[in-house]
């Protein structure tokens, strides 16, 4: 089967209209926790405020910046990065998780239930967890140092998950296995995942989300938006990778 970027797409948007329900309930369940998580696990707001206050529009002031701050602001921005980087871990290996578990089901053919749902996504969530970690830790250094680094590798390890999901294989093979086949098929991969990126960054540059008095609103769009987002890639991906198989 000739695989385009057109069928995807059309598949994607297929499956989207025709299980809305659901994607609604995943999205809005790993919104809610997500919250809930970096609620529990980020320093109070007004200890951490003086980070958005500060914060320079031009990047390369940022380290001058982080000099000037006392031990007890960089204690609270070193505590923040970690708990940001923890929720995040947990939300995007959830989202991950549910989404493929609700493909699974739906490919076998079988009614959704609960506990079958959260059967599947159990058998999951360890190694996911795991290659979460993994990839966000690669991520986050690739794009720190240079920002067309860290796209092309998001384009190259962006199957990874699927392929540990779907084909139950070892953490470091699927990240081979990954990057075999976007070299492959770049053109197709590249487009979407670079797509998914610049509607994330879209969102936090949008001037509204600097506006303090309305962080804990900010915070949700943000988390609902950007899974939403993550969890129409993933279907993408998914539906690539098993048109791929078939081919």
């Amino acid at each position: 089967m000739f695989i385009t970027r057109n069928l995807l797409y059309r598949d994607t948007r297929y499956f989207l209209c025709n299980n809305i329900a659901y994607i609604v309930l995943i999205v809005c369940f790993t919104t809610f926790f997500t919250m809930f998580l970096d609620t529990l696990i980020t320093p109070d707001i007004k200890k951490i405020s003086f980070l958005y206050e500060v914060t320079p529009k031009n990047f390369s002031l940022l380290l001058d910046i982080i000099k000037n701050m006392n031990i007890e602001q960089k204690n609270i921005l070193l505590q923040s990065c970690i708990s940001k980087i923890f929720s995040s871990l947990i939300n995007n290996t959830l989202l991950v998780g549910s989404t493929i578990s609700l493909i699974t089901i739906l490919s076998s053919g079988k009614k959704i239930t609960l506990s079958l749902f959260f059967s599947i996504l159990k058998k999951l969530f360890n190694n996911l967890l795991i290659l979460t970690f993994i990839l966000i830790l690669i991520l986050k250094i690739s794009f720190i140092c240079f920002i067309i680094p860290g796209i092309l590798i998001s384009t190259l390890l962006s199957l990874s998950p699927i392929i540990l999901c779907m084909e139950r294989s070892s953490i470091l093979k699927s990240m081979l296995s990954s990057i075999y086949i976007v070299r492959k098929r770049f053109k197709i991969i590249f487009p979407s995942v670079s797509l998914c990126l610049f509607l994330k960054f879209l969102c936090l540059s949008i001037p509204f989300f600097y506006d303090l008095s309305h962080i804990h609103m900010i915070f949700l769009f943000f988390f609902f938006t950007q899974n939403l987002i993550t969890l129409a890639l993933i279907i993408y991906l998914s539906r690539f990778y098993m048109l791929f198989r078939i081919s």
